[in-house]
């Protein structure tokens, strides 16, 4: 073990240091995106920022208001950063483990292929940016990713109602962050469930959902019992369970302006979903570039050959992000 991770380390350091360098230097002197000024003061006074809340990343973000050196928000960009960090090291193993064949395992054009595909990730647009902000999503990758890779990874044997329960509490705390990641992986862990279904059963799965269900109710506690503190930032003033509820799910930020075409949150309607669709491939284009699309899709066609399995799982994500 110890003589393996000897082996990542030059391809780690480079992995951190690079981009951690980068981020650094690219940092917003002020706010970043609008909703950055409600995330920095729900997380410094432990208050309620926008729905549906962030419980979790409130909690964290405000421990990392206690480093005592920089400003707050300087101390906030460095927990996204870290969550950067700690999620491109998760993409490079991830990438690592899908390639494993024999005696190909462990070579140096895997730790390579691997490292290149962590940058190309971790440079492009939407998580660079996302990676300069202050807000959950980053944060939320990195758990999702993480729980991704150990449900699917680590052999479960006899220890899988503990593995289990590990990756319940990273989808609790996750669910804290941006919830929205969570339906997109939704199908993956469906998926996942589908393939170790003989050794998961359905009382081990009630057992499973039992705990993911009291997670994140105590996750979500955190909004009333703040709403009651009434804390600077108290967004919806949430006490109630009327005003708890419309916080929770974005009761009234939902619209569909017919003058301006803005469509904002989510309205069932096919017509919105067509319109869309388009946008969700041009975003695509511009994150990863003429350049590197092709890679990409040499990429899914060399995974759909070596593990069909873990293919329809990953392949499960953007369909549903798409959705």
């Amino acid at each position: 073990m110890r003589n393996a991770l000897r082996q990542h380390l030059p391809y780690l350091l480079i992995l951190w240091i690079l981009p951690a360098l980068v981020y650094l230097k690219t940092l917003q002197p002020s706010l970043y995106f609008i909703d950055a000024g409600a995330t920095l003061g729900g997380a410094y006074t432990l208050g309620i920022p926008t729905p549906p809340g962030y419980p979790s990343y409130m909690v964290i973000a405000h421990l990392f208001t206690k480093i005592p050196w920089g400003t707050p928000l300087f101390r906030i960009q460095l927990f996204s950063i870290l969550s950067a960090l700690m999620a491109l090291t998760i993409v490079y193993f991830f990438i690592q483990k899908a390639w494993r064949s024999g005696a190909a395992d462990d070579t140096r054009n895997t730790k390579t292929a691997s490292l290149v595909a962590a940058l190309a990730l971790g440079f492009s647009y939407q998580f660079w940016s996302q990676t300069l902000n202050i807000q959950s999503y980053v944060f939320t990758d990195f758990l999702m990713l993480l729980t991704l890779f150990l449900v699917f990874f680590v052999k479960p044997g006899k220890r899988l109602l503990q593995l289990g329960a590990l990756a319940a509490l990273f989808i609790t705390i996750a669910s804290g962050g941006s919830a929205v990641m969570i339906v997109t992986t939704a199908a993956a862990f469906l998926l996942i469930l589908i393939y170790y279904w003989d050794e998961v059963g359905l009382a081990k799965l009630g057992i499973l959902g039992v705990l993911v269900v009291l997670g994140v109710a105590i996750v979500y506690s955190y909004l009333p019992i703040r709403a009651q503190a009434r804390p600077f930032l108290n967004w919806g003033n949430p006490q109630t369970l009327e005003l708890f509820w419309n916080h929770v799910h974005s009761a009234g930020t939902t619209f569909n302006d017919p003058i301006t075409g803005k469509v904002v949150g989510y309205n069932l309607s096919p017509i919105e979903f067509f319109k869309a669709t388009p946008k969700y491939f041009e975003l695509l284009f511009w994150q990863f570039t003429p350049f590197l699309l092709p890679i990409i899709g040499i990429g899914i066609f060399q995974l759909y050959k070596r593990n069909k399995r873990l293919f329809w799982i990953l392949a499960s994500v953007p369909i549903a992000n798409l959705v």
